[in-house]
């Protein structure tokens, strides 16, 4: 949480089509206001190593693309595994998709089918903004007026539930000539032909162990069918001649070595029904069952029936909460909700100043609060009620300064690469009890091999780190 948006519209992609159809844009200009937005709601992931990696990866294969420009490669802090392109040759690969992959040739792969799309001018099929689920269940003028005129504008598209990033979606018949066009580019820049047969295969093994259940559809919602495209990909490299070479195990890319794996502490951690940011100080909690969304700049909480929301970001606007209320008061009066009630409070040593303020159906709870590190924190309570929910405030009321002692109960996760020792399986690298075998799954996928045998042919084994945030 660095700033005050909430609003989750990502990657209107990719094509000079771009980001709003305004034909007299630049690309440049559509590709900066893209990566503006990938900035503010996904993050931007900050690993030297990892970048140079993925640039030499990116590099190695540009001169067969024909672009005008070299491009611009950039880490995002996102769980789910995916790469991207948009226009003005902006480059975009996930923490989530760099935790899968085991060698450059997948990585390449992946990254040139993305390249594929921008060369071969594919405009998409249609465009999704994904923002905040419950936010669409409650009325767009409260919202637009609470937090930002562009979820107003935005609280009447008939949007399904969006995942923390949604991206536009391609025809089957584009994925395909993407595909075949990506692997060309692999191939003449020196990758393994089949680099990106091991990488959809990789990703569809482990979509399914996230979601618990076999793919019906796709993966993470933008692409066709991965076995059809797996398949198709297959076809067209065996009449080219190209034999598979058995599949890779373990992992050769050293550089994923303290790869944050899942959450970002830096962006603060859920757990069950708690939250803690250790860079603000700030500790809170939530209903049980309620949905929990973070991002690099706000949290979002959403009650299972939809029907009450709450976002906390930081407020820039002010240096004390009077200030900052009088400013967001002032514009709410002028979009014509009325002030039901104001005051300055104190609460879990914060001071701080609050606000209910409603039409005649809804109502929300605002409140502004100081914590000790200086940062100063907007929190909207939303409610399709015209009382304040109850579990909204009691979650409001809990807003307190972290201590020493929440930051060694929360848990986060690293990759940690481990000399491949060949008599080794690997489940024997799961360093805490897995009943379940959970643990011992996810090595296996992510090291492709079973979780009893050891790896053959990678120099490093994959194992997953456990610390909390006192660093034990």
């Amino acid at each position: 949480m660095k700033q005050v948006v909430v609003i989750y519209v990502v990657l209107l992609l990719v094509t000079q089509e771009g980001l709003s159809q305004k034909k007299e844009e630049s690309d440049e200009k559509i590709g900066a206001q893209t990566f503006q937005m990938v900035r503010e709601t996904m993050g931007i992931y900050t690993n030297d190593n990892l970048l140079k990696q993925v640039e030499a990866v990116g590099r190695s294969m540009e001169k067969f693309l024909g672009m005008p420009q070299p491009l611009k490669y950039y880490l995002v802090d996102a769980i789910e595994p995916n790469s991207f392109a948009t226009a003005g040759g902006y480059v975009y690969v996930t923490r989530g998709l760099l935790a899968i992959v085991n060698t450059p040739d997948e990585l390449a792969g992946v990254m040139a089918h993305e390249l594929s799309h921008v060369v071969l001018k594919h405009s998409t099929k249609r465009m999704k903004a994904g923002i905040v689920p419950a936010i669409l269940q409650l009325p767009g003028r409260l919202v637009g007026t609470l937090v930002s005129p562009a979820i107003g504008d935005l609280i009447n598209i008939p949007l399904g539930f969006a995942s923390r990033a949604s991206l536009a979606a391609y025809s089957r018949g584009q994925e395909k000539a993407a595909d075949e066009h990506g692997v060309g580019i692999a191939i003449q820049a020196g990758y393994q032909p089949y680099g990106l047969v091991d990488g959809l295969e990789r990703l569809t093994t482990y979509a399914e162990f996230i979601v618990g259940k076999p793919m019906e559809k796709d993966i993470f919602t933008d692409h066709p069918m991965t076995t059809k495209r797996v398949e198709d990909l297959t076809e067209i490299l065996t009449k080219k001649g190209f034999k598979r070479t058995p599949y890779f195990e373990g992992t050769d890319m050293v550089a994923i070595e303290g790869l944050v794996y899942g959450q970002n502490p830096e962006e603060g951690l859920v757990d069950s029904t708690r939250f803690i940011h250790p860079g603000i100080g700030l500790f809170f909690e939530f209903p049980n069952k309620w949905y929990a969304q973070n991002s690099p700049t706000s949290v979002e909480l959403i009650a299972p029936d939809r029907q009450a929301a709450m976002i906390t970001t930081v407020d820039t606007t002010a240096a004390v909460p009077a200030e900052a209320a009088k400013k967001s008061l002032d514009r709410m009066k002028q979009g014509g909700l009325q002030i039901i009630s104001e005051e300055s409070y104190s609460r879990n040593g914060l001071q701080g100043y609050r606000a209910l303020v409603g039409d005649n159906a809804h109502s929300a709870e605002l409140r502004w609060l100081k914590l000790p590190s200086g940062a100063l924190l907007k929190v909207i309570g939303i409610a399709s009620t015209a009382k304040p929910n109850p579990e909204l405030l009691t979650s409001m009321d809990s807003f307190r300064p972290s201590t020493e002692a929440d930051l060694g109960t929360f848990k986060y996760h690293t990759v940690e690469l481990k000399e491949n020792v060949t008599n080794k399986t690997v489940a024997s690298y799961v360093e805490s009890e897995d009943k379940k075998g959970t643990r011992a799954k996810l090595l296996e996928i992510l090291n492709g091999v079973h979780a009893g045998k050891g790896v053959t042919n990678g120099k490093f084994v994959k194992t997953i780190r456990t610390a909390t945030l006192l660093g034990k």
